[in-house]
């Protein structure tokens, strides 16, 4: 579900006015004009947008690509424990919805995490 302090509901779903729609494509890590061209939108569509809010469809999805992106780290933080916890933190939300979705297409849980588990040792070892 969107947050809501940046999305309301409406008789047709989710809905995110202007202002949230350029704060989100900040917090994203976008300009009005990248957007427009990473996503291949005009970028008078992307600033109407921004004036008047996105289409209902496009609150979803700004959510959802939301959810899945990866904070970058903090560069103050020395690469100890604490760093490691907030690697943990940045990769839960994306790891948590990876396994959910191969739930949901019906894959058992253990089967993912354990294949999971390998996949990341595969990848230790053949990093040496």
């Amino acid at each position: 579900m969107p947050d809501e302090a940046r999305c309301l509901r409406n008789a047709t779903g989710w809905w995110m006015d202007g202002a949230a729609f350029k704060a989100m494509l900040g917090e994203l890590g976008y300009t009005q004009a990248s957007f427009s061209r990473a996503y291949r939108i005009h970028i008078r569509t992307v600033e109407n947008w921004v004036r008047i809010g996105p289409p209902d469809f496009l609150a979803h999805i700004l959510t959802d690509m939301l959810r899945a992106s990866i904070p970058s780290p903090d560069p103050e933080t020395p690469r100890d424990y604490a760093s490691k916890q907030g690697a943990k933190r940045a990769l839960n939300s994306s790891l948590r919805s990876m396994v959910d979705r191969a739930v949901h297409a019906g894959w058992s849980r253990e089967l993912i995490i354990s294949a999971a588990i390998e996949w990341f040792s595969d990848e230790i070892l053949t990093k040496r």
